[in-house]
């Protein structure tokens, strides 16, 4: 979507991006909308319709309703009292089916709803949606590569080329297992901090779509939840 600057500001981005949710909704042969690498305002705006539509989406305001009062609760914030946070896959579908937004797309606007759904008064439910983004974000980005720890590449030389050939093992000697260690635990703590980051990224980005979606709320007398 383009805009040139002289009209930018007068809501045709949107009224672009809604044309073509509608066509999709209406195509019965259309999977879902996939945009490929959106830019930073087209992702925002992108969240922003997508959340209006989910406010309005039956399926999943049960959901959210569930989603917040377990936020309410206290201990979250301890390892043993995890919140599964991402929505069930049955309503990932059903959003795919009945808006074509992707599972991806959705789970981003998944993300505000829920936010939306809270008191911004009430810092415990505030401070526990924080710590389950967090643990999601951890499991998304960091767990996945934990076992790739301790793994070493030896490359084989052979008569086809030294880069055809390698051998992984993980290491067992104590000497390099004392060495693997400290490189874990600096790993460790290089991880705490991207995540602090990634966390702090996120949040700002839900909190700006949320600010908006709640102001197009009140201008159309919707009540968000």
């Amino acid at each position: 979507i383009l805009v040139l600057p002289p009209y930018q500001g007068s809501g045709h981005g949107r009224q672009l991006l809604e044309s073509v949710n509608a066509v999709a909704v209406s195509g019965e042969d259309i999977y879902d909308v996939t945009i490929e690498e959106p830019s930073e305002y087209l992702q925002h705006l992108r969240d922003c319709v997508d959340t209006v539509h989910l406010l309005s989406f039956e399926p999943i305001k049960l959901c959210i309703s569930s989603m917040s009062s377990k936020l309410k609760q206290g201990g979250l914030m301890k390892k043993d009292q995890k919140v599964r946070f991402s929505p069930s896959a049955s309503i990932v579908e059903e959003a795919r089916k009945g808006l074509k937004i992707t599972k991806k797309q959705f789970r981003r606007c998944w993300d505000v709803l829920v936010y939306l759904s809270l008191d911004p008064n009430d810092s415990c439910s505030t401070e526990n949606f924080k710590t389950c983004l967090s643990n999601r974000l951890s499991s998304e980005v960091f767990e996945k590569d934990s076992d790739i720890r301790g793994k070493c590449v030896v490359d084989i030389p052979n008569k086809y080329g030294p880069e055809k050939t390698f051998v992984m093992f993980r290491s067992n000697s104590m000497g390099e297992a004392s060495t693997l260690s400290a490189d874990i635990a600096k790993s460790k703590a290089g991880e705490e901090e991207q995540l602090k980051q990634l966390v702090e990224v996120r949040m700002k980005e839900i909190v700006g779509v949320a600010d908006k979606v709640a102001a197009n709320c009140k201008k159309l007398g919707i009540q968000p939840f």
